[in-house]
């Protein structure tokens, strides 16, 4: 890894008036990122850092919005999957990935690139970034290339980080979060996109001090592209992989485990990638089915503070169902259940797409008010029309006040009554 040094002054050019107009417009979707020349880099500060890659905050040259950005060097990565081809294969595919992304409407739940580039270890260096000293006065190390994922940068933590300090998470959020994760992936298997690397870990929250925080799906270093074309092994004539100089879309075989194991499907643990592609036959549901396994052990997780299955692949590959009993499933209701259910299906055919989740009864209304309109039932004259809405809500912050802790119930109940005390009317009623 490559040694951090102090910030430089320079590179980081501070926001003008102009830019922060353009952020607080929400205009940063339109930001483009070609070069160095676009983004300052602040090296000296590490956002996070990863096997193959080190995030840093940096600042977009002309609007002065701040930015992360993504950094994958040789010299600088762990390497603990094999080296400068394991390496190069996750460029591959975080480079194609970012593509189809720049490429499609920006989603909520989906962290946004505003560009990928290439450029030479002398420029980093000129930068900030500290080489290795072999690497400080060759010519391998001026002409070293370093590969950029500028991105929009999250300040919140991770899911992962939210989960471990909050032991299980309350149904309610659970519902919120898993509903985010639904509509991240249905949107990335529309367009023809695999991430294959599900896990809470790679969910980072907009802001950590929001009640109701946004989640966004980042780290797209194993995905791939489940469109015909692509999984067939090479795009259409004339058309190349661009910044790698390769026509086939980077894949994985048979003998390789993309992702984390606690968290990947049966058929990627027992290698039937390839096999699947070959028999998918155009079902991309097929092929995007791992990812919705994954969504399913990250629900479970989140109900229960363990994984369903541990870390064995074996009891992974079992095909026994997960298990409900313990304390923390006793006040979880049977939609959610069910739907945790639906999701870790083992088999591919069965398991259920992300469209299909959003539309389970977990993420709507009570089952008593959605009889009465399916069956035409009306309610007493009187009742406004926005009745069943209204009531709708209500039942949902019911639960939701009903799977809070008893402290919290109480530390609120305290505050309203405080509150309460000191409203207007009531000093006007004390009074009179």
């Amino acid at each position: 890894r490559c040694p951090a040094r102090p910030p430089a002054a320079g590179p980081v050019a501070r926001a003008d008036a102009r830019a922060g107009t353009l952020a607080s417009a929400g205009m940063a979707s339109r930001l483009v990122a070609r070069s160095l020349a676009d983004v300052g880099i602040n090296f000296g500060k590490r956002l996070g850092i990863g096997g193959f890659a080190t995030v840093y905050p940096g600042r977009h040259a002309e609007a002065g919005v701040g930015v992360a950005v993504k950094t994958m060097l040789p010299a600088c990565s762990a390497e603990p999957y094999g080296g400068e081809k394991d390496l190069a294969r996750a460029i591959a595919h975080e480079w194609e990935a970012a593509d189809f992304l720049q490429q499609s409407k920006a989603h909520p739940n989906i962290v946004e690139y505003f560009g990928h580039f290439r450029g030479t270890g002398s420029e980093a260096a000129a930068q900030g970034l500290q080489l290795p000293s072999w690497l400080q006065t060759s010519e391998e190390g001026a002409d070293m290339q370093l590969s950029y994922f500028v991105m929009e940068h999250l300040p919140g933590a991770s899911l992962e980080r939210h989960i471990k300090e909050s032991g299980t998470l309350e149904e309610g959020e659970a519902q919120r979060i898993t509903r985010q994760i639904c509509h991240a992936l249905q949107h990335l298997h529309d367009i023809g996109l695999v991430h294959r690397d599900v896990k809470p870990e790679n969910f980072l929250l907009e802001r950590s001090d929001e009640e109701f925080p946004t989640l966004k799906l980042a780290d797209f270093g194993i995905a791939t592209s489940i469109r015909p074309r692509h999984v067939a092994g090479t795009f259409p004539a004339g058309r190349e992989g661009r910044g790698r100089g390769a026509g086939a879309w980077p894949s994985l075989g048979d003998g390789e485990m993309p992702g984390s194991v606690p968290y990947m499907a049966p058929e990627m643990l027992t290698h039937q990638w390839t096999s699947l592609v070959r028999g998918a036959d155009g079902r991309t549901e097929l092929l995007a089915a791992s990812d919705m396994w994954s969504c399913g052990v990250s629900l479970y997780v989140m109900l229960s503070g363990a994984l369903p299955f541990g870390e064995d692949p074996e009891e992974i590959c079992s095909g026994t169902p997960p298990d409900f009993s313990g304390e923390a499933w006793k006040n979880v209701s049977k939609e959610a259940i069910d739907l945790v259910m639906k999701l870790l299906n083992p088999s591919v055919e069965e398991r259920w797409t992300a469209k299909q989740a959003l539309s389970h009864e977990w993420f709507h209304e009570d089952s008593t008010l959605g009889d009465c309109a399916a069956t035409g039932r009306s309610f007493s004259p009187g009742v406004p029309r926005d009745f069943p809405e209204f009531a709708g809500a209500f039942i949902r912050r019911l639960r939701a006040w009903r799977q809070m802790s008893k402290l919290r119930r109480v530390a609120i109940i305290a505050m309203a009554r405080k509150l309460e005390e000191q409203h207007d009317a009531h000093r006007l009623a004390e009074a009179a």
